[in-house]
C-alpha cells in the first residue's frame, strides 16, 4: 500500500478529518463516528489513577457522572493558559487536545491497514500566533504523530483551496471565507496568487459567537415556553439530574439542525415523571437568532473594510462551518456578496487542507519564493525523514531522592502540592511512532462503539518534555543565546543558586537524568513536590515558592520568556446593567477578584451573581442576596450546558442558567429565582 495523507480540522465544538483514500487515492472525508463525519471536540478526564482522556460517547458518559471532569472546548484554552485544573490534577491543554487527535488517528489507521500516514495536516485559525500553533503540533506528537511529518495551514486558506476546485480563480481574484462554527465565527478575505495559492488580506474573529449561541437561544425558548404551558414540567426540569438536562440539550441541538431543512421541529422534555413536547416553527426560530446573525454580518462588514474591498468586489463569499447551514445565515450574509457553498460546510476545511499543502509544495518546487500560502507559522516539510530507531526507555522503579540515601517507597511520589499531569517524553513519542506499540504509553479504544475513545496515560513515568524535533522550528522554545552553565548534580537553592523560571533539561549521557522540586531540605519524602526521570530533552518549571531543585546528571539551560500574542478576536462586552468585564461595579460580593474576568453575569429577582475565570483555566462562583447582603463564593463551578453553570457547596447546588437560578439542597428545591438580566461569554 502506498503512502497516504491525513488532515485534521480541530474545531471549537467539533472535529472533522479528511484523508487520501486507500482505494482511489482521492481526497475524501473521513467518517469519525458510526453516525457521521464529526467528532465532538469535548473531552473528559477519567478517574484516578489512570486519568484517561475520554472522547466522544465516553466523554459524555463521564460528564454525566462527574461534570467537573468535562472540558467542553479545549481549543478555547490554547494561548490562554498552559493547563486546566481538573479536580486535583493540572492537565496541560495539549494533553486534552491529544485525546481528540488520537481518536481521529485511530479511525484513519483503521482505514489504512494500521499504516501510519506520511503527512498530517493540522488546521488552525488565521489569527493564531506561532506559540498557539505549537500547542497543536505538540498535541499531535503526544497523540503519536511524528512532528516531522506535520504541516499546518490556516482554516480560511484551506477552505479557499477546497472551493477553488469548482471555480477558476485568476491571480488577483478576491474572495471571502465566512466560517461559522459551533463555538466561534471567523471571517477572512483572501487574494489568489499566480502560483495557485491564496494570501490572507484581512481576518477577524469572535470567540463568543457560534452555533452554541443558537443552542442557548433555543434552550431559553424551551424553558420560557414550559414555564407558561406546563409549570410542573418546568420545575421538574430545573431540578432534574444532569443526564436528563443533557438529553434536553441534545434535543435542542437536533431541533436546531432540523430547522435548517424543515419548517418546524419538535422538542421532547422527559424528566422521568413528566413529559411534554414542544413545537417551534422556523419563523419563531429565526426571530430568536436574528440578533446573533446581525452581529455576525457586522463582523463580516468590518473584515471587508479592513481588506479595502466592497462586497461587490468579491468573486465569492464562501460559507463554511455547521452554523452556516442555517437558512437565515444564507439570507442575511447573502446581502454582502455572492454566496457559494459546496459539499458539507462542516468538512470543507479538512478537505481543503490537503489541497492547500499539495499546491504550496508544488509552488515551492516551481521556485515561487513569495511564500503565498505558507507564511509562518504554516510549515511545509518536503520528503520527511523517517524517525530514527529509538531504544525503548526503561521504566524507573523507586527513584532515589537526591537528598536522602534511602529510596522512596513509591515510584511516583506525590508531595503536598498540586498534582501535575504525566507528560510523554520525546523518546517515548518517537518509540510510539517507530513501533506502533505502547511500551510506555497505553493507547486504547474502550468499548465496542468506536464513537468513544479512551487515551490512557497511567503507565507513563512522570516526565516533562519540550517539542521533539529540531526540524520543527515553529514548535520549539527559544533558548537564550548564552546559556548559563549550572551544576549537573546538586541541590540548587531557589533564590540563591537558581532563579524561579523555566529550564530546558538534558541528560549528560545515555543513562538519563533526574530532577525533583523540593519544599524542604530535611530529606523527608514529603519534601518532593514533583519529580521526573528524563530520557531525552525535557523541561522543568521552578516555582517561586519552591525551596530547592535537586538535579542528577542533567544540564539545565534557562529558557527565555516566550513572546505572547493576543488572538485577533472581538471582546464581547457584558450587557447586564451596572456591570463591566469583571461583574457588578461597586458590588464586591458579585465581582471577580483581582484582575479575573467574568464569564457569566446574572441579575435575578433576588440576587446578583458572577462566574469568574482565573488565569489557570479554573472558575469560581460569587453571589449576593440583595435583601440581606448574604454572600457566598464557591470554587470550581462546572459548565453544564450553553451559558449554564452548576456550583456545588456541600450538599447544596446552585444551578445558573439564562432563565433561572435554582438552589437545590440534596433532592429538595429550596429556591427558584427568575432571571431578570443575563450575560455569558
Amino acid at each position: 500500500m502506498g503512502g497516504w495523507a491525513l488532515s485534521i480540522d480541530f474545531g471549537t465544538s467539533n472535529t472533522a478529518a479528511a484523508h487520501t483514500s486507500a482505494v482511489s487515492g482521492r481526497i475524501e472525508t473521513l467518517a469519525l463516528t458510526h453516525h457521521g463525519n464529526l467528532l465532538p471536540s469535548s473531552v473528559a478526564v477519567g478517574a484516578a489513577p489512570e486519568h484517561a482522556i475520554l472522547t466522544g460517547a465516553a466523554a459524555a458518559a463521564e460528564a454525566d457522572r462527574n461534570p467537573g471532569a468535562f472540558v467542553a472546548s479545549p481549543k478555547r484554552f490554547v494561548g490562554q493558559v498552559p493547563s486546566v485544573r481538573i479536580g486535583e490534577v493540572d492537565v496541560p491543554v495539549e494533553v486534552l487536545i491529544s485525546g481528540v487527535l488520537r481518536t481521529v488517528l485511530d479511525r484513519a489507521l483503521a482505514a489504512h491497514n494500521r499504516q501510519m500516514p506520511n503527512r498530517v495536516v493540522l488546521t488552525h485559525p488565521e489569527g493564531w500566533s506561532q506559540d498557539q500553533v505549537a500547542v497543536l503540533v505538540n498535541a499531535a506528537a503526544r497523540a503519536g504523530i511524528d512532528p516531522r511529518i506535520v504541516v499546518t495551514v490556516s482554516e480560511p486558506r484551506a477552505a479557499a483551496h477546497h472551493y477553488s476546485r469548482a471555480a477558476s480563480t485568476e491571480p488577483g481574484t478576491k474572495l471571502a471565507v465566512f466560517d461559522f462554527g459551533g463555538g466561534t465565527l471567523d471571517v477572512a478575505v483572501l487574494t489568489a496568487t499566480g502560483s495557485g495559492t491564496f494570501e490572507v488580506v484581512a481576518a477577524r474573529g469572535d470567540n463568543g459567537l457560534g452555533g452554541k449561541n443558537f443552542d442557548a437561544r433555543l434552550h431559553q425558548w424551551v424553558e420560557n415556553t414550559l414555564a407558561s404551558d406546563d409549570p410542573e414540567v418546568a420545575r421538574a426540569l430545573r431540578s432534574a439530574p444532569m443526564h436528563v438536562q443533557r438529553t434536553v440539550d441534545e434535543q435542542v441541538r437536533r431541533a436546531k439542525e432540523l430547522l435548517s431543512e424543515s419548517p418546524s421541529a419538535s422538542i421532547s422534555v422527559d424528566t422521568g415523571r413528566h413529559r411534554h413536547t414542544l413545537t417551534i416553527t422556523r419563523a419563531e426560530y429565526d426571530q430568536l437568532i436574528s440578533g446573533d446573525i446581525d452581529k455576525a454580518a457586522g463582523l463580516a462588514r468590518s473584515t471587508f473594510f479592513d481588506a479595502g474591498v466592497a462586497p461587490g468586489q468579491l468573486a465569492a463569499l464562501y460559507l463554511t462551518g455547521g452554523s452556516a447551514r442555517t437558512p437565515l445565515v444564507h439570507t442575511r450574509i447573502g446581502q454582502l456578496g455572492p454566496i457559494a457553498t459546496l459539499d458539507d460546510p462542516k468538512t470543507v476545511v479538512a478537505q481543503g487542507a490537503l489541497l492547500a499543502v499539495d499546491r504550496a509544495s508544488a509552488a515551492q518546487r516551481g521556485g515561487d519564493t513569495s511564500g503565498g500560502d505558507v507564511p509562518a507559522p504554516t510549515r511545509v516539510l518536503q520528503n520527511p525523514v523517517p524517525p530514527p530507531p529509538v531504544v525503548p526507555p526503561q521504566p524507573v522503579v523507586n527513584p532515589q531522592p537526591i537528598v536522602t540515601p534511602q529510596p522512596p517507597a513509591d515510584p511516583e511520589p506525590q508531595g503536598r502540592g498540586r498534582r501535575t499531569w504525566p507528560i510523554v517524553t520525546t523518546a517515548v513519542a518517537a518509540l510510539l511512532i517507530a513501533t506502533g506499540a505502547a511500551a510506555a504509553v497505553a493507547w486504547s479504544m474502550s468499548g465496542s462503539d468506536d464513537d468513544q475513545g479512551t487515551v490512557a496515560l497511567a503507565d507513563v513515568v512522570t516526565t516533562t518534555s519540550t517539542t521533539a524535533d529540531p526540524v520543527a522550528n515553529t514548535t520549539e522554545r527559544q533558548v537564550t543565546t548564552a546559556p548559563q552553565q549550572l551544576p549537573k548534580t546538586d541541590i540548587l537553592r531557589i533564590g540563591t543558586d537558581l532563579a524561579p523560571g523555566e529550564y530546558a533539561v538534558r541528560p549528560l549521557d545515555a543513562s538519563g537524568g533526574y530532577w525533583e522540586r523540593l519544599s524542604c531540605l530535611d530529606g523527608d519524602f514529603d519534601c518532593i513536590l514533583e519529580n521526573a526521570v528524563v530520557e531525552g530533552n525535557g523541561y522543568v518549571k521552578v516555582q517561586s515558592g519552591d525551596v530547592a531543585l535537586g538535579v542528577r546528571n542533567l544540564l539545565l539551560t534557562p529558557i527565555a520568556a516566550p513572546v505572547t500574542t493576543t488572538p485577533s478576536v472581538a471582546t464581547v462586552a457584558p450587557t447586564v446593567a451596572g456591570t463591566d468585564g469583571q461583574g457588578f461595579v461597586d458590588v464586591p460580593e458579585a465581582r471577580c477578584n483581582h484582575t479575573n474576568n467574568a464569564v457569566a453575569i446574572a441579575r435575578t429577582t433576588d440576587s446578583l451573581v458572577v462566574v469568574c475565570e482565573t488565569g489557570a483555566g479554573r472558575y469560581y462562583y460569587k453571589g449576593v442576596r440583595m435583601a440581606d447582603g448574604a454572600a457566598i463564593e464557591i470554587d470550581d463551578p462546572a459548565p453544564s450546558g450553553p451559558g449554564k453553570f452548576t456550583a456545588t457547596n456541600g450538599a447544596v447546588q446552585y444551578r445558573l442558567s439564562p432563565s433561572w437560578l435554582v438552589i437545590i439542597d440534596g433532592s429538595d428545591v429550596v429556591g427558584e429565582e427568575t432571571m431578570v438580566e443575563y450575560w455569558s461569554k
